[in-house]
């Protein structure tokens, strides 16, 4: 049994598409990089997600929920920057 048939019987069985389930399994692989260490984490899922992307397009499959996925992980690792820097940032009057 081959990873695409893997994938297939469980969008099947799940009742959801085969994009939804690359997205799922994408984040839950991803959470053992944030379990360390959130900015990697992002970073990585960024990553991830921005290379699904391509991959989907090219492939011809439905891109807007591994584009909105891409936006909301770009946004959050922004977040997670600024707000980190924020808080190392001291005025030197």
């Amino acid at each position: 049994m081959g990873f695409e048939s893997l994938l297939t019987m469980l969008a099947n069985n799940l009742g959801a598409s085969m994009e939804a389930i690359v997205i799922i399994i994408t984040f839950l692989g991803s959470l053992l990089f944030m379990a360390n260490d959130v900015r990697l984490g992002l970073v990585i899922l960024l990553i991830f997600f921005a290379s699904e992307f391509v991959v989907f397009y090219s492939f011809g499959m439905e891109t807007l929920m591994i584009l909105t996925a891409t936006l909301i992980t770009l946004v959050a690792l922004t977040l997670s920057i600024y707000l980190s820097f924020n808080k190392s940032a001291t005025a030197v009057i």
